[in-house]
């Protein structure tokens, strides 16, 4: 069984916005799971728990996971989180496959004003033939 990492803005302005981003990436793990990958969702597991973990440990124990871990899964706006951007390098250094979401449904609000598509209609780059 393959693991994927799922990768994406996390930090907002508000607590509201931040659970927001929690849901999107447990939503786009929860489709891999369906697809038969184990998956790993680092915004499940330190959820507003900021002030009891420095940023660099967290980041540390992130790419021990990436470096375990066969794909990275994009969410739509990573490319505008400073970790994602790391966590996406660290995978490519290592390796991993690198699946890139992109939203198609515009009534679906993500951080930073990013469209982030409802669960089933979210789809894997071009030449990504084992993701179901």
């Amino acid at each position: 069984m393959r693991l994927v990492y799922i990768a994406g803005p996390y930090s907002a302005p508000t607590y509201r916005k931040a659970q927001h981003n929690v849901q999107a990436a447990r939503d786009l793990g929860l489709e891999y799971l369906k697809a038969g990958y184990a998956i790993y969702i680092p915004h499940t597991m330190i959820a507003h728990c900021e002030d009891e973990v420095s940023y660099g440990a967290y980041m540390a124990q992130c790419f021990e996971v990436i470096r375990r871990c066969d794909v990275i899964a994009l969410l739509p706006g990573w490319e505008d989180s400073p970790g994602a951007v790391r966590e996406k390098e660290k995978a490519e250094e290592y390796g991993l496959d690198v699946h890139e979401h992109f939203s198609k449904d515009p009534g679906y609000p993500f951080a930073r004003q990013r469209k982030y598509a409802a669960p089933q209609d979210v789809y894997p780059p071009l030449g990504i033939k084992d993701f179901a």
